[in-house]
């Protein structure tokens, strides 16, 4: 997922998010930033979002039936129908999304488009472009009593 889609899909969670707020008379934009993150088995999806689990507390409601208010909500956005194929509700409120073809294909563009550019960092936006961009590479002893492996190799 690009990340000017994933930006995309959390203005529109937070968007439906205070829709939601306003309905039930509650302050517009009191909820943390909307966090997406790739789900640990493909099965659930390209993308999944727990907005739902994280203010259900404060806003004094059921998660899973919030996710499924948000999930409502969106579906009936355009912006929304283009950018994702299908939503679902799993476990105690988590909102698991697919990419729609055109989302994905639109991915290829941009790699067409930009051919030898994509990937790389522009840092013109940065206050002092000539300061070198650095790296922290840190060592860690092996853990005795988990698996080996070249990620713990020391130098």
């Amino acid at each position: 997922m690009l990340l000017a889609q994933k930006t995309q899909l959390i203005h529109l969670i937070a968007n439906a998010l205070n829709s939601i707020a306003q309905e039930r008379g509650l302050a517009a934009g009191e909820f943390p930033i909307p966090h997406l993150e790739r789900p640990k088995v493909i099965d659930h999806g390209d993308v999944a979002c727990n907005i739902a689990l994280q203010i259900a507390k404060a806003w004094k409601a059921n998660p899973r039936e919030l996710a499924g208010l948000i999930v409502a909500r969106l579906r009936l956005n355009l912006e929304y129908q283009d950018l994702i194929a299908s939503s679902d509700i799993a476990g105690p409120g988590f909102i698991n999304f697919r990419l729609s073809q055109h989302a994905k294909s639109g991915v290829i563009q941009i790699i067409l488009n930009d051919q030898d550019r994509f990937g790389r960092h522009d840092r013109s936006g940065l206050q002092d472009a000539s300061i070198p961009a650095r790296a922290m590479i840190e060592f860690v002893s092996a853990n005795p009593t988990g698996p080996l492996h070249v990620g713990r190799c020391p130098s």
